[in-house]
This record gives C-alpha cells, sequence and structure tokens, in this order.
C-alpha cells in the first residue's frame, strides 16, 4: 500500500456525507429517501493568503472570519485507520463547490472545498487530490 508523501503532516480529519444506494421510508411523512453515508479523509491543511482572496470570497459567499486553505487529501479513513494514496481523492460522482464537516488541527468546524482543476503534470497519482477551499471554526468547538 502506498502512501501520500504527506502522509505524516496530516493535520484535518473531512467528513463527506453521501448516500449509500439504499432507501427507507420516513415513519412520520412516507417520503423516500436515501441512506446517508459517511466517508472520512486524512488531509493536509495550510492556510495561505491569496491576492485574490476578497474576489474568491465574494464569488463562494464565505464568512469574513474564515481561513482560506490549500493542500490535499492523504487517505480516506476506515475503522481509524488511513488507508493508502489509492484512496486519496473524493468518490467519483462527488462535484465542487460543496461543504463539509472538518476538524482542522484539533477545531471543528466546516470546509467550503472550492473548484479546482487538477494538475496537468499528473502528480495527483503520486500526491492525492488537491483541495481549496474556506474554513469557519465553530465558536466553542
Amino acid at each position: 500500500m502506498k502512501k501520500s508523501p504527506f502522509h505524516e503532516y496530516g493535520n484535518a480529519t473531512l467528513r463527506l456525507e453521501i448516500a449509500s444506494g439504499a432507501l427507507v421510508t420516513d415513519p412520520t411523512t412516507g417520503n423516500v429517501k436515501p441512506i446517508a453515508q459517511t466517508i472520512e479523509f486524512w488531509a493536509l491543511l495550510k492556510s495561505k493568503p491569496s491576492k485574490d482572496d476578497m474576489k474568491l470570497r465574494e464569488m463562494a459567499g464565505v464568512d469574513v472570519a474564515s481561513v482560506y486553505v490549500e493542500g490535499w487529501l492523504i487517505g480516506a479513513i476506515n475503522s481509524g485507520v488511513v488507508q493508502g494514496l489509492e484512496t486519496a481523492f473524493f468518490p467519483e460522482g462527488i462535484r465542487v463547490p460543496l461543504e463539509i464537516e472538518a476538524e482542522v488541527d484539533r477545531r471543528a468546524g466546516r470546509l467550503q472545498i472550492l473548484p479546482g482543476v487538477a494538475s496537468p503534470y499528473g502528480v495527483d497519482r503520486y500526491t492525492g487530490q488537491k483541495i481549496f477551499g474556506y474554513f469557519s471554526h465553530r465558536k466553542g468547538a
């Protein structure tokens, strides 16, 4: 199992909630809805000032107190163990922008992930998926 070069520097847990494919009927309303499944990822995120920060904030509609971060997915977490580099990508069909639960440097909050592009040099298969976004930590968390 090949590991990400950032494995030992990880500082964030990202929780992505997706539909599992199974359906359940709500007993109160009778509505059928998908059963959610949570996938956790280990990631390296670092704050990075951007000259275009105000324009990005306006486009993304984020809180002024949020922090712009960039980094890489390191791997999916399964039973508390970070998996190999082959799991360092969001599942097929996940589209950005999206907002997910995250814990960065032991602070809980929300991460708004912005659209990005894969490296033209094909390094993603060695580094994991590159991600960009805004992290807003919850007060008291």
